[in-house]
């Protein structure tokens, strides 16, 4: 449970950060929840190879590629997902509810490499100066 101090704590870390980046160390920054989103590996490790339960639509086209949407039924609602319907079945987008609030994940160029540039000093905020975007963080 998180009192009314870790919102207060929230709120002025995301007045700290908005619009910018958050530096961490690589250990702190692994151990983090929210970052598995950004490894496609992990992100979907939990996704099963192949769903037998699954009903499909019709395909759709979206950006110029033809995808069809797969419906699994979960415990609590359904996890919706895009898939191209030739060639490699790489998720383009996911949608689910997490205690009623719905979640949509898009996924673009997930099989291309991006060339990291190092962001100016003015635009990047030390980790712990906004611990409050993590009320659970030590």
């Amino acid at each position: 449970m998180v009192g009314p101090e870790a919102v207060a704590a929230a709120k002025d870390a995301i007045a700290k950060s908005r619009g910018k980046y958050v530096e961490s160390s690589a250990a702190e920054l692994t151990a983090q929840t929210a970052v598995s989103l950004c490894r496609m590996d992990r992100a979907y490790a939990g996704v099963p190879a192949s769903v037998t339960t699954a009903k499909h639509s019709n395909p759709r086209a979206v950006d110029g590629e033809q995808r069809v949407t797969l419906t699994h039924a979960v415990k609590d609602g359904e996890v919706v997902v895009h898939v191209p319907k030739t060639g490699k079945p790489t998720p383009r987008g996911i949608e689910f509810e997490i205690a009623d609030t719905p979640v949509v994940v898009d996924v673009y160029d997930a099989d291309v490499p991006v060339e990291p540039q190092k962001p100016d000093a003015s635009d990047v905020v030390k980790a712990e100066d906004v611990r409050g975007l993590d009320p659970f963080a030590k």
